[in-house]
């Protein structure tokens, strides 16, 4: 397997999920430029026949949806699928994910789960329609806030860094007079933050719905937090998808019909619930 770049510092629970909890990396046309020619890239690789290989990053808080999908978009395809995990960590500016998505996406798998879909990849890369969407959500403890405008200006609120979800709570944030506003602690690391509200230190967290499942799984005390929404903030929410080679664009058509076919026929929904991700606002196919 060919070796994917670890870059420090990291955020927990980021790494190639980044791409859909991160704001999205800039694209470069000339990705190949970069990677071309590197001994990094098997260009021998042969074909697999029915086999389709999906690459997922096995430390994200959505790893376990993400292959049952995998299994399910497989199965409606008539192929069999292997699952090669990707262990990886990015710095909040996402440096060498492309670069090192395109070395796996040539080395070691046909598609790479887990990621958003948006219009800013480079040009080597093609994305599916999205299987699946999950919003950003509000951790409050207080039972007297039941919505974000319940909780009073000046208040201190804990953000993800480098969020969709904080970009969008802070253009809402700002767009406020100035006496109304709240004030914003980023957090990288979301299990500290959780342990600030826990302890009064903030008295709400926006982060995505995901991580704090995952966080909370190892905190009994965390069941005191309640997840609201974000509302009145808008766009805090990632549509997720796979990401392929742009040459593998009837792969990808492919795989659109049977992701389209598993968020019809209420698949999508039940792997949610069974992979643990029933809790969390989130919903088939795009929002």
């Amino acid at each position: 397997m060919a070796r994917i770049r670890v870059a420090a510092p990291t955020l927990a629970a980021a790494a190639l999920l980044g791409l859909a909890v991160l704001l999205p990396v800039p694209a470069s046309a000339q990705l190949n430029d970069g990677v071309a020619g590197n001994e990094l890239l098997e260009t021998w690789r042969r074909h697999t026949g029915n086999l389709l290989r999906f690459c997922y990053d096995e430390n994200a808080s959505t790893a376990a949806f993400d292959r049952a999908v995998g299994e399910e978009i497989g199965a409606r395809m008539l192929v069999a699928t292997e699952f090669v995990p990707i262990r990886a960590g990015y710095g909040i500016d996402g440096q060498y994910l492309l670069e090192d998505l395109f070395v796996a996406l040539t080395n070691n798998c046909d598609a790479m789960l887990g990621l958003s879909v948006f219009s800013g990849y480079a040009v080597e890369f093609t994305v599916t329609q999205p299987y699946v969407h999950y919003d950003f959500v509000l951790g409050v403890v207080d039972p007297a806030y039941g919505r974000l405008l319940d909780i009073p200006a000046g208040a201190r609120l804990g953000t993800q860094i480098s969020t969709r979800g904080e970009v969008a709570f802070l253009g809402y944030n700002n767009v406020r007079s100035e006496g109304s506003r709240w004030l914003r602690l980023p957090y990288a690391d979301p299990d500290l933050m959780l342990t600030r509200l826990l302890d009064g230190t903030i008295v709400g967290m926006v982060l995505f719905g995901p991580t704090f499942v995952q966080i909370a799984a190892d905190r009994p005390e965390a069941a005191a937090v309640r997840l609201l929404t974000l509302d009145p903030v808008q766009g805090a929410f990632a549509n997720v998808g796979a990401v392929l080679l742009a040459q593998s664009s009837f792969l990808r058509s492919e795989i659109d019909g049977a992701i389209a076919s598993l968020v019809a026929d209420g698949t999508i929904a039940r792997r949610l619930v069974s992979s643990g991700l029933g809790d969390v606002p989130a919903g088939p196919g795009p929002r």
